[in-house]
């Protein structure tokens, strides 16, 4: 799934500003039409081989375009039409949030109801349960501290079916909060895989069938549904990824749950959608739903910044998104061989939605700047967001190094977490954000009230300094939470980091050298031998182990089956295990025959490189089955 979650978390809030500046600096002139729109887009679509597009532009009032570009079957030569099918992604999150905003307005369900109590039978841990227990507002916007899934889970492999609570136990391992539910946003598909479960509970429907009579049709979306298994017929779009100078079709795989991402829909029904949107959820049968409600959907306020009053972020399935200067709302969503934009402005009036069924992060980041800069161009630009003296009293205490604190990556968290790790000082005009491993940000005064702070270059103040129940200094910058940390626990794991790579680095080299003296007869003693290529192996398999991470997510993006990948990622972490435990055992063996000092020390090093790094790959659960 694209979450911040998809999901490429390196620096964030930087990468999403060297983008932004990437597409303007690029970017083609405005459109003054919707078929120089669909020209300019079919073009990039063949030069960037995007095989097909479904775009939905549509205002207040009209329905401005619906329709296709390129094709749904490659093969076949199929064009896409406005009522193809292409699958959606985590858009799916807007709809089953509705649906629970449904049952919640009519008094079925309550947004303070605890998890534990609505559903005992579903085996989470929440440490702060007395005082902070899991609730279902919380489960709506991601603010419960539960892991995201891997993409190991990203699909149902087997050929059973299991029902929706059944399925849950996939997820059984993330079902922990990290932190005390209702302080942190943290982007988690396991939310909406328990919502999806509670709505079958409380409706007593099966959750396609629900969708589809309780918010689809009444929405106007006759083709839309979040069925799990594979439809072979012409309807639904082919998805693809560019693959050795052809179209490789991406296969159908199913979901464990439909709730977080198995949202198919066609042009005409995201046309309806946003319409009901940007009418204030009127329908022509009436009001669907209430416009408090409405409300509810795009405000957060379970999480420690919304409470703080920054209600432009991540709300019940609806997340905030600044384009040119225009905050929209909706979600975005990728699924193997598809990425997917459902955007509206109710400000403005104005909606767009598109999905691509080629897996093309270039092309849909293209197509989102072009098509919002298209249809906001006779609107105003906001203002610039006025810029207040500096409080330096104020600021003072929030000087120093954070850390990212609210990262739902399973494996790689704590990594990240160090990644995201920069020093807050004060500059002239402002305050700068200086990230140890590279890249910075200014952030200026937005409001003479608040500490609140606007990024260089952002229209929409999304910086907030607060306390947390501790009454300890914490940055929120959009939803990711920044903890205040010493000097030396911003530095000290970082440079024992990288100075343990670089040590087990160096023993390629040493390992090298040694295997080529004792295949001439210069190295006799076997156990010194060994010791000094142990070191080397362990590292060629904790490189291997690292390499299959991002392959993981690559293979599941173009549908690929990962078992020989998970194969590999065992043999790389359980080899490094094997390796570290004989690099330790070695050198209490051969350490009298080891006569030089420097390499006695060298060794030593070595090891405790080592057992530095497999204690970090064991406490971000590497070796949990």
């Amino acid at each position: 799934m694209m979450t911040r979650n998809n999901t490429t978390f390196t620096l964030l809030i930087f990468i999403n500003w060297f983008l932004a500046s990437a597409a303007l600096a690029q970017a083609p002139p405005i459109p003054k039409s919707i078929p120089e729109l669909t020209s300019l887009l079919e073009s990039e679509m063949k030069r960037q081989h995007v095989a097909g597009m479904m775009l939905t532009i549509v205002s207040k009032d009209s329905v401005l375009y619906a329709d296709g570009l390129g094709y749904a079957d490659v093969e076949r030569k199929t064009p896409v039409t406005e009522r193809h099918l292409f699958r959606q992604g985590s858009i799916t999150k807007l709809f089953t949030a509705i649906a629970v905003l449904k049952l919640v307005e009519e008094g079925r369900l309550r947004m303070d109801t605890r998890l534990k109590d609505i559903a005992p039978e579903i085996p989470f841990q929440n440490d702060w349960e007395g005082k902070h227990p899991v609730i279902i507002a919380q489960l709506l916007e991601h603010s419960t501290g539960f892991h995201d899934k891997t993409p190991l889970e990203e699909f149902n492999y087997t050929d059973k079916s299991p029902g929706s609570l059944q399925a849950l136990g996939a997820f059984r391992k993330y079902l922990v909060t990290q932190w005390k539910p209702g302080e942190r946003h943290s982007y988690s598909n396991v939310n909406y895989a328990i919502l999806t479960y509670i709505i079958e509970k409380v409706s007593g429907e099966p959750f396609q069938s629900y969708l589809r009579d309780q918010v689809f049709s009444p929405l106007g979306m006759p083709h839309a549904n979040v069925q799990l298994t594979n439809n072979t017929t012409d309807v639904y779009s082919k998805g693809y990824v560019w693959q050795g100078n052809q179209f490789r079709n991406v296969p159908h795989r199913p979901q464990y749950v439909a709730g977080n991402g198995s949202l198919n829909a066609s042009a005409l029904d995201f046309a309806h959608a946003l319409q009901v949107y940007l009418r204030d959820w009127k329908t022509p049968d009436g009001r669907f739903l209430s416009k408090q409600m409405l409300g509810r959907s795009e405000a957060p306020h379970t999480y420690l910044s919304a409470q703080a009053g920054m209600q432009n972020t991540y709300a019940c399935g609806n997340e905030s998104r600044e384009l040119g200067g225009r905050v929209f709302r909706g979600h975005s969503g990728s699924i193997a061989g598809y990425l997917s934009n459902f955007l509206y402005s109710r400000e403005a009036g104005l909606g767009f939605a598109f999905s691509i069924n080629t897996y093309n992060e270039a092309f849909y980041w293209y197509a989102t700047d072009l098509i919002a800069r298209f249809i906001t161009q006779h609107h105003p630009k906001p203002d610039k967001p006025e810029v207040f003296p500096l409080d330096e009293t104020a600021v003072k205490p929030y000087l120093g190094y954070y850390r990212l604190s609210s990262s739902s990556d399973f494996y790689t968290g704590y990594f990240k977490s160090l990644q995201h790790t920069f020093k807050l000082e004060q500059e002239q005009n402002g305050l700068r954000a200086n990230f140890l491993l590279g890249g910075s940000m200014t952030w200026k005064s937005a409001d003479s009230s608040r500490l609140l702070f606007n990024n260089e270059w952002a229209n929409d103040p999304r910086i907030l300094f607060l306390r947390d129940g501790e009454n300890k200094p914490v940055i929120v910058e959009d939803t990711l939470y920044f903890k205040k940390i010493s000097a030396l626990e911003a530095w000290v794991p970082l440079a024992l980091l990288l100075l343990s790579l670089l040590l087990l680095l160096s023993s390629l080299v040493y390992g090298v050298v040694s295997a080529i003296l004792i295949v001439l007869g210069r190295q006799k003693n076997l156990k010194l031998f060994m010791l000094k290529i142990s070191p080397a192996l362990a590292m060629l398999a904790l490189l291997l182990s690292i390499w299959t991470l991002p392959q993981f997510t690559a293979y599941t993006m173009a549908g690929i089956p990962i078992s020989n990948l998970i194969v590999l990622w065992s043999i790389g972490k359980y080899g490094f295990v094997l390796f570290t435990l004989a690099t330790v055992l070695l050198l209490m063996l051969c350490w009298k025959s080891v006569q030089s000092a420097w390499l006695k020390t060298y060794f030593l090093m070595l090891s405790l490189s080592c057992c530095f790094i497999l204690g970090l790959l064991l406490t971000s659960h590497w070796y949990e089955v």
